[in-house]
Parts: C-alpha cells; sequence; structure tokens
C-alpha cells in the first residue's frame, strides 16, 4: 500500500451550495491556532466524531467546534477529506499521529488505511523516535489481524 489511495466519497465534491462548518484547532504544543473550513456533509461522513456535536439539518451559523490537535496532522486531515482523487500521501513520519487522530475523530476509513500503511511498513516506523506506546488496545489489535 502507498499511502495515496483513492477515496470513494458519495457526495459530489465540485458541488459549492453545501454548507462548511469552521472548526477552530488548538495546537498547545506550538501555541499556535488556526480555522479551518471544511464541507458539513463531508464533515459528517467522513468525521463520525462530529455526528454527536452536528446533525444534518442544524443551522451552520451557530456551530462552534474547537479542536486541541496538531495542527500539521489535522491540515493532513482535512486535505485528505477535500481530495480524494488524490490524498496526501501517508510517510513512516506522518502515520502514527494521523493513525491515532484519525481513530479519535472516527474516520474508520483512514484508519484502516494507516493500518495497512504501518503493517507495510513497519520496519521503517521502528527505526524512528515514534512512541508507539501512544497506540491504544483496539489499534494494538488491528495492526496484529
Amino acid at each position: 500500500a502507498d499511502g495515496g489511495q483513492e477515496g470513494e466519497y458519495s457526495y459530489d465534491l465540485s458541488r459549492s451550495d453545501v454548507p462548511s462548518i469552521v472548526i477552530h484547532v488548538c495546537d498547545e504544543a506550538r501555541g499556535v491556532d488556526k480555522d479551518f473550513k471544511c464541507r458539513k456533509d463531508v464533515l459528517l461522513s467522513e468525521m463520525a466524531y462530529f455526528r454527536s456535536y452536528i446533525t444534518q439539518d442544524e443551522n451552520c451559523d451557530d456551530i462552534d467546534i474547537s479542536v486541541h490537535c496538531d495542527i500539521q496532522i489535522f491540515e493532513w486531515l482535512v486535505n485528505y477529506l477535500h481530495n480524494p482523487k488524490s490524498p496526501p500521501k501517508l510517510d513512516s513520519h506522518n502515520v502514527i499521529s494521523i493513525l491515532i487522530s484519525s481513530q479519535f475523530l472516527k474516520m474508520s476509513r483512514l484508519v484502516n488505511l494507516c493500518i495497512d500503511f504501518v503493517r507495510d511498513h513497519i520496519n521503517d516506523i521502528i527505526k524512528l523516535p515514534v512512541d508507539l506506546n501512544c497506540l491504544n488496545s483496539e489499534l494494538l489489535k488491528k495492526l496484529a489481524r
């Protein structure tokens, strides 16, 4: 697996009439905040975490969502959502952080892509200064399969 697999979305990303939601991301480690604009339909479909905060028919103007996350990782995730035909590449340096974040945000398709990538590149990943203790038991069970 090369990490750039094409996503198969059931919605038309070329439509401009679909409401968007702004997500405020606070990267405490870097002391930086950044706003990300995401299409509501994509967000609800691909980041199941937000389904408990947003309903499909809720007015987008009065939604305030803040996330504490590494901004570079969240930016990668948003690019992944908005570019299913040419998603950003996974690599040995980012895959563990993306795996952990995608599991938290309930992005099951991406979790599976990351699991496959880790399996295929584990020899490279374990040579890096990456703390694999961050992987919870659910992810470790998936990796062991």
